[in-house]
């Protein structure tokens, strides 16, 4: 019986460590309802960082990629350069690596809550 407690408080510790945002998705239906992430802003969870071109890496040209993308349930989308320099030399590798970056999912009650948020980023090329 005692044995039974230790892993009762144990089980009970390893889920103190989980966000609300997670238990909401593993135990669906499981989690009080009134849970809500819906921030004004957000920020990437996972940024990948683009691979420097090499005709750019190998001239030693530098520059950057201005760009502007939508986010809803945690996933880039809509990615446009907004701008660039020199022109069209980063923009496809800046595109390539906006496409990986995740943000946290938002959610309302508990439940995936669909928000667009619309930002611009700037990738800056040096050597």
């Amino acid at each position: 019986m005692r044995l039974f407690g230790i892993i009762a408080i144990l089980a009970i510790l390893a889920g103190c460590k989980s966000t609300p945002m997670n238990v909401c998705k593993t135990y669906p239906g499981h989690y009080p309802a009134n849970y809500t992430y819906v921030p004004d802003e957000i920020k990437p969870i996972v940024r990948i960082e683009p691979r420097y071109p090499k005709k750019a890496h190998e001239n030693g040209v530098t520059g950057f990629a201005k760009l502007s993308y939508s986010v809803i349930n945690g996933t880039v989308s809509n990615i446009k350069i907004i701008e660039s320099s020199p022109t069209g030399v980063f923009d496809s590798v800046s595109i390539s690596a906006l496409q990986k970056w995740k943000y946290q999912d938002t959610f309302k009650n508990c439940v995936q809550y669909p928000k667009e948020y619309k930002l611009e980023t700037q990738l800056d090329f040096n050597l």
